[in-house]
């Protein structure tokens, strides 16, 4: 009797018993293992468990990651848009040299051309290369670490100077062009320009000899000998002064220039197309030549002089820019080797 019973006792544990899938417990007051009745399980519920037991282990492990790794991806993630922003400011400073490098050029045409050309003082390196005072405009970088805010300070200050540059050398170009406006409307008034083409230049500027008389007397313009009919034109722009017949000078014209404090005489003319009180434009039709008055051959006798007729002068200083070098060297040449004039 007692083998079955220390057999059975063997199998129970807490009371509790199973045999083939099946839960047994012992009952005291009968004194006897009774089957329990079977556990329903509800799915719905054991799914609900499954899914929290689910989220607290991502959640868990999103916040072991961010703990662990996530400050460091951030940082990576800053270090890459650190390394981009200074290789960007490395291209700009490039960028910028380059603006420097054309503000230079246009710097040297300033000072070794305009300025040159329209006599104006050129700009001083001191005055280009001024900076400001004061107090430090870039303290602000300071609070960066020494890289970033050395490069940020030395773009700044970069970028400041160019902007000073940029607007001075605007506020030239602007006093330039007001200036060459000035003298543009100046230069329309001077007599630069030969007023007949071709042509041989004979008894230039200075003491001559008389054709007649054979003695020294001073020509006060130049000769040009072309053929009877040659067209001549204005120099400059101007007013008409003078249309008629002028004694030994025969058919004449004289222009005064506006405000430039010029006028030209045209002598010996065959006839004239414009009449006193007329304006005329440079290069517009004014006479013909002739050999009218007192002259020895057909030719243009020509005068630059001052507004009021007191002052004369060589019209070669004149008409020189309007030649080329070999033309001019040989209208002078032509002009001074001459000594006799073919005016009388």
């Amino acid at each position: 009797m007692t083998r079955p019973l220390q057999y059975t006792f063997k199998r129970v544990q807490k009371h509790c018993i199973m045999s083939d899938n099946k839960y047994y417990y012992y009952d005291h007051e009968t004194m006897s293992f009774v089957e329990a009745a079977p556990v329903q399980r509800n799915p719905l519920r054991w799914g609900a468990i499954t899914v929290g037991v689910a989220t607290v282990l991502i959640a868990a492990g999103i916040w072991l990651f961010s703990g662990l790794g996530g400050g460091s991806a951030k940082e990576y993630q800053l270090k890459s848009e650190n390394e981009a922003l200074r290789a960007q400011l490395g291209q700009t400073e490039k960028r910028v040299d380059a603006v420097f490098d054309k503000l230079d050029e246009l710097y040297q045409k300033d000072s070794e051309l305009y300025r040159v050309v329209l006599q104006v003082d050129p700009i001083s390196k001191d005055v280009r290369d001024v900076g400001v005072g004061g107090t430090d405009a870039y303290e602000a970088f300071d609070g960066y670490s020494n890289e970033t805010g050395g490069l940020l300070r030395r773009m700044n200050t970069t970028l400041d100077k160019l902007e000073r540059q940029m607007n001075l050398q605007g506020s030239s170009y602007r006093e330039l062009i007001t200036i060459a406006r000035t003298k543009n409307a100046d230069l329309a008034h001077k007599p630069i320009m030969v007023p007949v083409e071709g042509g041989r230049f004979t008894s230039g500027f200075g003491y001559r000899i008389h054709p007649i008389a054979r003695t020294r007397r001073m020509h006060e313009g130049v000769d040009i000998v072309v053929p009877i009919g040659t067209p001549v034109y204005a120099p400059a722009n101007g007013t008409v002064d003078f249309a008629a017949t002028k004694g030994g000078y025969g058919h004449t014209v004289v222009i005064k220039h506006g405000d430039s404090g010029y006028a030209t005489l045209y002598a010996h003319l065959s006839r004239y197309v414009v009449s006193q009180g007329q304006t005329v434009k440079r290069g517009q039709l004014i006479a013909y030549t002739g050999n009218s008055g007192s002259s020895t051959g057909p030719h243009l006798h020509y005068e630059v002089q001052s507004a009021d007729g007191q002052q004369k002068f060589n019209p070669m200083d004149f008409i020189a820019p309007s030649m080329s070098p070999a033309t001019l060297k040989e209208a002078i040449k032509g002009a001074e080797g001459e000594s006799a004039t073919l005016d009388y």
